[in-house]
């Protein structure tokens, strides 16, 4: 995702429109949004990190729960 983001940002500004890549939908990753704010230069940026959410590998559906992103299933 990470690598995604950086190649948007160093893409020329002729090519950001047409060669931009856009973000793969995953499972287990959410996204958090980040304002900086410059009062000096007037400019606002908005920065976005990834997280993993939950765990997924190793766990065993009961007959209480079908959904393997419960917590019940641990």
């Amino acid at each position: 995702m990470k690598a995604i983001q950086e190649y948007n940002k160093k893409l020329p500004k002729k090519r950001k429109i047409k060669d931009r890549l856009s973000e793969c939908p995953t499972t287990n990753i959410t996204a958090t949004n980040t304002v900086k704010r410059n009062m000096k230069k007037k400019t606002i940026d908005v920065l976005t990190h990834y997280k993993p959410v939950g765990i997924v590998d190793g766990c065993r559906s009961t007959s209480f729960s079908q959904d393997k992103f419960s917590l019940f299933n641990k």
